[in-house]
């Protein structure tokens, strides 16, 4: 980085002591515009790659959320069913464990 950096000032001496002090002025200032158009559309850039993937992180947690309810709603449906509780089999459980003790 060092050699670019002492080439620029060697060229950045000579044009000074070259050029009128309104030719330089100009041309900084079109350099200035130029930088700040390059950042300009990088932040523009920057902002829509942000926003797109935190409107994807907010759908996949959504969807995400919406698969473990309906994930943990077939869970209880099966460990009910399982244990008889669905359809009054919790009483003829309850016989049972009577009949046992008795």
């Amino acid at each position: 980085m060092m050699p670019t950096v002492l080439m620029g000032s060697f060229i950045g001496v000579w044009f000074n002591i070259m050029l009128p002090d309104i030719a330089i002025q100009i041309i900084l200032a079109l350099l200035l515009f130029f930088l700040t158009f390059q950042a300009g559309t990088k932040v523009i850039e920057i902002y829509k790659k942000e926003n797109k993937a935190i409107k994807d992180k907010q759908r996949k947690a959504t969807g995400a959320g919406d698969k473990s309810l309906s994930k943990k709603s077939k869970q209880a449906g099966r460990s009910s069913g399982d244990l008889g509780l669905a359809r009054g089999g919790f009483r003829k459980n309850e016989d049972s464990i009577k009949k046992s003790n008795l």
